[in-house]
């Protein structure tokens, strides 16, 4: 995803959540969606982080040709509204919540995997992760593996410009040093 996504998933926390997320885009399977979605997203994390989803990530070998197009697809013909509906409606922070945010982090997260596939993303839910943008903790700093939560400042201050900027429908996305990752 780039250098902004790049930050975005560099914690345990946000590689639970895309772990998460790729079951439900693949009907709760480690299918070639799933692979290809934790490929992605976790090649450049470290590899601490990695060895923490050794078994997801190994996955990443079973992709059978699934490209991003194909996750996108699949994301347009109406799997984005269900994703968006079911995390929009785990917002509230609970009991089991790790911290300050975390369903609201969550959408984000989502919205960041569909970026990545260039699926569409009606304006309501952008409109909407931007106000979500401005509730969800940040960070300024590292933390140690298992303290790291939500934003780090780089990460929010890029999604955000990547928000800002976003078109549906590219093959992956622009990166912000101008380079571009499918």
């Amino acid at each position: 995803m780039g250098r902004w996504g790049h930050r975005l998933f560099q914690n345990d926390e946000d590689a639970g959540f895309i772990v998460e997320m790729a079951k439900d885009l693949s009907d709760g399977e480690y299918g070639p969606e799933f692979a290809l979605l934790m490929h992605h997203a976790l090649v450049e994390a470290p590899p601490p982080l990695q060895a923490l989803y050794e078994q997801e990530f190994a996955v990443a070998e079973t992709m059978n040709g699934t490209t991003l197009q194909n996750v996108r697809a699949k994301f347009d013909a109406g799997l984005r509204d269900t994703l968006f509906a079911k995390y929009r409606g785990l917002e509230a922070d609970t009991p089991e919540s790790t911290y300050i945010g975390e369903g609201k982090y969550r959408v984000i997260i989502l919205s960041a995997l569909m970026m990545m596939t260039s699926a569409a993303i009606v304006e309501d839910n952008i409109q909407h992760l931007k106000k979500l943008l401005s509730e969800v903790p940040c960070r300024e700093y590292l933390r140690r593996i298992g303290h790291d939560t939500a934003f780090r400042g780089s990460g929010k201050r890029q999604f955000l410009t990547a928000l800002d900027n976003y078109k549906d429908g590219r093959v992956g996305i622009e990166r912000i040093d101008g380079g571009s990752q499918v």
